[in-house]
């Protein structure tokens, strides 16, 4: 059966192992983070769809958010290529299950965060990524 936690776990260990930010998963823990960083978000409930046989889902595909921070725009746009590049093409090894290179599906642009003001850093600039996850059981 496939269950989408361990998908979240892989991308959350992908980007710490191909990317030299720091990473974040959920949410951010710390009230000032050391900027650049990226967040690995929770999909929504109703992100994606599956194919399932005997009650057991075999097949999962969604959308995985990705959100990248910095504290200037060009700086966010220097570390969304280092990121993309890191992460495009990779294939996510989660158990015995084929999971498909990874494809940057959909990004919202370059975002300045009005909520955060940060002292001496000012408000902080945002994208968010979302990565095609397609997983299949393998047939042993």
């Amino acid at each position: 059966m496939i269950r989408v936690a361990p998908l979240v776990k892989a991308m959350e260990r992908a980007c710490r192992e191909r990317s030299r930010y720091v990473v974040y998963l959920g949410e951010v823990t710390v009230p000032r983070p050391e900027m650049p960083y990226i967040l690995v978000k929770l999909p929504a409930a109703n992100m994606g769809s599956g194919e399932a046989l005997d009650g057991k889902l075999r097949e999962l595909s969604y959308l995985q958010p990705l959100t990248v921070v910095a504290a200037t725009a060009d700086r966010l746009l220097t570390v969304l290529d280092d990121v993309r590049s890191a992460l495009e093409g990779y294939e996510l090894r989660v158990g015995q299950q084929y999971v498909e290179p990874l494809k940057l599906s959909y990004s919202s642009g370059l975002f300045r965060d009005d909520q955060v003001d940060l002292p001496e850093k000012g408000h902080p600039f945002y994208a968010v990524d979302m990565w095609q996850i397609r997983a299949v059981n393998r047939i042993n």
